[in-house]
């Protein structure tokens, strides 16, 4: 990489685990880093106004894009399909065919209210119907 923006190791290191894990949260840069909350804010928030990185708000969490790599569509399904529940849920339809949220919520163990959540946000993003 040899942005002179760049240059900054921690900015480095953010910007290639984000360029690596597409649609990273703030928690796990944090976890997977190894550093403290007011040390990652900064060269976070930096890369996102000097347009190296993009943020996308999925309800739940604000995650992060290498900027120009995915366009706002591919965001919401990467977002959606980064939560367990979601993924499971596909993976279930994928498999068995449509399926009733009674039949999901028996299949993964969660609430149908759980389910119906996650089904709302996979409808969002366009790999499900309902």
């Amino acid at each position: 990489m040899s942005n002179p923006d760049l240059e900054l190791a921690s900015r480095r290191a953010i910007y290639q685990y984000v360029a690596d894990n597409p649609g990273v949260n703030f928690r796990t840069l944090l976890d997977e880093l190894n550093y403290a909350q007011g040390t990652l804010q900064y060269p976070l928030g930096w890369l996102a106004d000097e347009d190296f990185i993009e943020l996308s708000n999925d309800s739940q969490y604000t995650r992060y894009y290498p900027a120009t790599e995915y366009d706002e569509a591919d965001q919401i399904v990467m977002n959606a399909l980064r939560r367990e529940y979601s993924r499971r849920i596909l993976a279930h339809l994928l498999a068995d065919g449509p399926l009733t949220t009674s039949e999901l919520s028996d299949r993964i163990d969660k609430a149908k209210s759980t389910v119906s959540w996650h089904l709302s946000k996979l409808a969002e993003a366009d790999p499900v119907s309902k």
